[in-house]
């Protein structure tokens, strides 16, 4: 049978020169505290990456690891420092967290994943006993290393796109990545302005490289685009097309039901949501009041059915044809 240092000395999958020098098992605080000591001769320098002897060891300090079952899991250790020809003294990192954090990179990136899962930042500091503002540099540390890793490869499709907040009265715009599905930044506004600053956060060869960026017809983005991406093409994606084709149908249902209503004809009230859906959506009572509709040869009729002419151009696959 295993002995507990040796156990956990596997499921912590330390370097080898790393071990687990005892377990401490506090029923009353519910807590696993381990206790970690260095065993090897030397170690890099933090700063420059050379070898150096060990010089001493620093003052104890513990980090919050992942619960073994209900009880918190604390490791404990002196890191040792080195004396570098270099850079002097220096205190060598943990290999399991980074530097001035409390907490295991292990453990942060379980944080990270309940932040992407829960309502806000408080409900997970609340589920795991920590305050707010201890999340929140765990969350910041987390997206200090992804920018970190974050390099200049190529980019060829991109994508902007505006979400409003605070009941529509405020605009951010994000800055995608399509072929990787990922939010490369974030602003505040949608204004040409912004959306400049949303692109120059790329570096120039990798604007360079741009082939397409797909945006809604909003003004201020094609501006910010032919300005800092001239080569690139700009597309105008299907589901903005297809909301801007459905206002554009309800629109003229407004006025000429207005117009209608006018002289005691009540045909068009209550018809919105009939204009808007698509045939193979309806049901049989839908389709046929819908027919009923369009046999009244409205000017309403007319314009859903330019909207549904469009539906095929997403069909095409040769260019011509399109055009």
């Amino acid at each position: 049978m295993q002995s507990l240092t040796t156990h956990y000395q596997q499921l912590l999958g330390l370097p080898s020169t790393w071990k687990v020098e005892d377990v401490d098992l506090s029923m009353l605080g519910k807590q696993v505290v381990i206790r970690l000591v260095y065993t090897g001769k030397n170690i890099s320098c933090p700063e420059c990456g050379d070898t150096c002897n060990i010089y001493d060891h620093a003052p104890e300090q513990k980090w919050r690891h992942l619960d073994t079952m209900q009880f918190e899991t604390i490791l404990v250790a002196r890191l040792p420092r080195v004396n570098c020809k270099e850079h002097g003294v220096k205190t060598a990192g943990a290999p399991w967290a980074d530097k001035h954090s409390r907490f295991t990179l292990m453990f942060e990136g379980f944080v990270v994943q309940l932040l992407q899962h829960c309502a806000n930042t408080q409900a997970v500091a609340t589920l795991l006993g920590l305050n707010w503002h201890a999340v929140d540099q765990i969350m910041r540390r987390a997206v200090a290393r992804g920018m970190k890793r974050r390099t200049t490869e190529t980019i060829e499709h991109l994508g902007l796109d505006e979400k409003s907040f605070r009941a529509g009265h405020q605009y951010i715009t994000t800055l995608n990545d399509l072929d990787e599905g990922r939010v490369l930044e974030v602003v505040e506004t949608r204004t040409t302005e912004a959306t400049e600053k949303l692109l120059t956060s790329l570096a120039a060869e990798q604007r360079e490289k741009v082939k397409s960026v797909a945006i809604d017809m909003w003004k201020p983005f094609a501006a910010a685009v032919r300005s800092l991406l001239s080569e690139a093409d700009i597309v105008h994606d299907r589901f903005h097309i297809s909301k801007y084709l459905n206002e554009a149908v309800d629109k003229v249902r407004r006025q000429e039901s207005r117009n209608l209503n006018a002289i005691g004809d009540k045909t068009l009230i209550g018809s919105k949501y009939a204009w808007l859906r698509n045939p193979e959506n309806m049901t049989e009572t839908q389709r046929t009041s819908f027919e009923q509709l369009m046999a009244c040869e409205l000017k309403t009729g007319q314009a859903w059915g330019l909207k549904n002419m469009f539906r095929m151009f997403w069909r095409f696959t040769c260019l011509d044809t399109a055009s």
